[in-house]
This record gives structure tokens, sequence and C-alpha cells, in this order.
């Protein structure tokens, strides 16, 4: 059987095609019933396609109806970070935490932003737990390696 020859350029218009077909169907969805999940998989299109700002609105006006919904708030925190608001996709990781804290995905976000401020505790803390509610994740449990090493005190010739 003699396969198609694929011409340059034709994965990435399946894609974005794809893409589209995806969100027109979250968008068909929510307009039927406003009151739905599909908002969140819908952000998380706009997220990916760089519509940031639609998705960052989609998910603040869905955690208001839904406020447990963890998957909305940990979209929301990846379109803040996009948008460069560290601080605000911050809060909106440490609320996932505080509702239960068995998200890795929360957890692991969490260790990278205090890892990037120099807050090694709190990142050590986060990438642990990452690593214990996740234990597939390889890159946590090295970053928490990583972090175990970096925060041993110094040890002095004189004290062999």
């Amino acid at each position: 059987m003699v396969q198609p020859v694929p011409r340059a350029g034709s994965g990435v218009a399946a894609d974005e095609a794809a893409q589209a077909a995806a969100i027109r169907r979250h968008e068909e969805r929510l307009a039927r019933d406003p009151s739905s999940l599909a908002f969140a998989p819908l952000a998380d299109a706009y997220r990916k396609l760089g519509r940031t700002q639609e998705a960052i609105r989609l998910c603040r006006e869905g955690i208001e109806r839904f406020p447990h919904y963890t998957t909305a708030r940990l979209i929301l925190a990846k379109a803040l970070l996009d948008e460069g608001q560290v601080d605000e996709a911050s809060a909106a990781l440490e609320a996932i935490v505080a509702m239960g804290g068995r998200d890795a995905e929360a957890h692991r976000m969490l260790g990278e932003l205090h890892r990037k401020a120099g807050r090694l505790e709190p990142a050590l803390g986060h990438l642990e737990q990452a690593a214990r509610l996740d234990p597939g994740d390889r890159e946590s449990r090295l970053a928490a390696s990583i972090e175990h090493v970096v925060q041993l005190p110094e040890v002095g010739v004189d004290q062999f």
C-alpha cells in the first residue's frame, strides 16, 4: 500500500482546523447551556491560541458560578502567567491548594513560581507534594531533589 507524501505545512493547517473546530464545539455547547462547565475547555482552547484575555474573562465568570472548580482555576493561572501576571496566577494556584491540595499540577506550578522568586523552602514543599501526588512526575522529583541539595548547609573541610 502506498502512503501519500505529506505536503509541507499541511500538518499545521490540519492542527489549526482541528483547533477551530474544537472551539466552535465548545462555543456552541456553552451557547446552548450557559451554566455548563464548557467554559473551561473553551478558555483553555482560547489560551492555547493566544487569546488569553478571553480565556481569563471566561474563567473568572465561570469561577463565580463554580468556585470549587479547580480545573478552571488552573486554566486561569496558566492564562495569567501567559499575560505575565505572576501574583494573580500564584493566588489562583494557592486557592486550588487551599481547597484540598490534591492537584499535582498546581503544586508543580507553585513550586516553580517560588523557585524562580528565590523562595526555596516553599518551592521544595510544593515540588515534593507534586511528586507525592503524581509519582510518575520525574520533573518534580528531580527539581525537589535538586532543591534538597541546594538547601544543604555548606560543609567545611574541617568538619570531616
